[in-house]
């Protein structure tokens, strides 16, 4: 029996993941039964793993969102019926990818109503390598618009079209904090479609000074945190109207809650670390080792060898 979706309330059946998990840990084990006393051992994951909250709204409600607040009172893709029940989820496809088979069973009819955007199999055949991204079929249009998304598939990045940065800039750099300012309003309204709780967590301003632009920079100027209560597959904008339901085929993806376990001479077990970052794990396994820690290191190592 297939893992529940997690838009449904169903839960029938093994649970897998589970299961994989139990596997995992007598595999660690079998290991950790052949390895010194003297041995320290580390184990870790730089991310963790959860039911799929940000690759929908990332990768295209985003991307739908910023094309209506460009272009009031228009919609590329997936006009949904707001203020009405949505449809059940649908967990059935035709095609193996949830991107090709939204494209060719819901939309393939608009691309004679004068919608500049590109299909994946447009994009595909042209070789566009992020072809498989919902945001980058809206690429054609991006020099038309005030600003657009990116293609992510963790948090969603928006990238203002200013005037003397962009080739075809749209926005004048002394427009540019009331823009922010105005697209950071319109997403604070933006509403889960079948729960009716607020969407976006935070919006991340990257920049003070758009006018500087190096290699260093984040390519986007906004960054949105999405909620992680619960995923889902429709969105309501009392602005902008509802986009979806859109299909919604991977159930899990990763998350930023990473682990690290370490096992060794005079470590105390069930002892727990402090809360650090991806960077502070060589730092860490430098520090076991016996190894200095470059000073160009972001990172601070987790434990303090010395005090053993």
């Amino acid at each position: 029996m297939s893992q529940p979706h997690p838009l449904s309330e169903i839960n029938e059946g093994s649970d897998f993941l589970l299961e994989i998990f139990q596997g995992v840990d007598r595999a660690i084990g079998e290991i950790l039964s052949q390895v010194s006393e003297e041995t320290y051992v580390v184990i870790f994951s730089a991310h963790g793993m959860s039911s799929n909250f940000l690759d929908v709204p990332s990768m295209f409600f985003l991307a739908e969102f910023m094309y209506r607040w460009t272009f009031p009172g228009q919609t590329a893709l997936v006009a949904g019926k707001q203020n009405t029940t949505p449809p059940l989820p649908k967990f059935n496809y035709f095609y193996p990818n949830w991107d090709w088979d939204y494209w060719q069973q819901e939309i393939w009819s608009q691309r004679t109503s004068g919608i500049e955007l590109e299909s994946p199999r447009q994009q595909q055949e042209a070789g566009e390598p992020m072809c498989w991204q919902p945001a980058n079929w809206y690429k054609p249009i991006w020099h038309k618009m005030k600003a657009f998304a990116l293609p992510s598939f963790s948090d969603g990045y928006i990238r203002i079209n200013l005037k003397g940065r962009e080739a075809l800039g749209q926005v004048q750099p002394s427009d540019y904090d009331q823009v922010c300012n105005d697209i950071c309003e319109h997403l604070s309204r933006l509403t889960d479609g079948r729960t009716g709780k607020p969407m976006v967590k935070q919006v991340i301003r990257t920049r003070q000074d758009p006018t500087t632009e190096n290699l260093k920079n984040c390519p986007a100027d906004l960054i949105v945190k999405w909620q992680e209560d619960h995923p889902t597959d429709v969105v309501d904008s009392p602005d902008f109207g509802r986009i979806g339901p859109v299909p919604y085929l991977r159930s899990g993806s990763h998350n930023s809650q990473g682990f690290v376990m370490i096992k060794g001479p005079q470590m105390e077990a069930g002892k727990s670390l402090p809360i650090g970052k991806a960077p502070d794990l060589p730092a860490t396994i430098l520090n076991l080792m016996g190894i200095p820690i470059p000073d160009y290191f972001d990172g601070q190592s987790l434990i303090n060898i010395e005090d053993f």
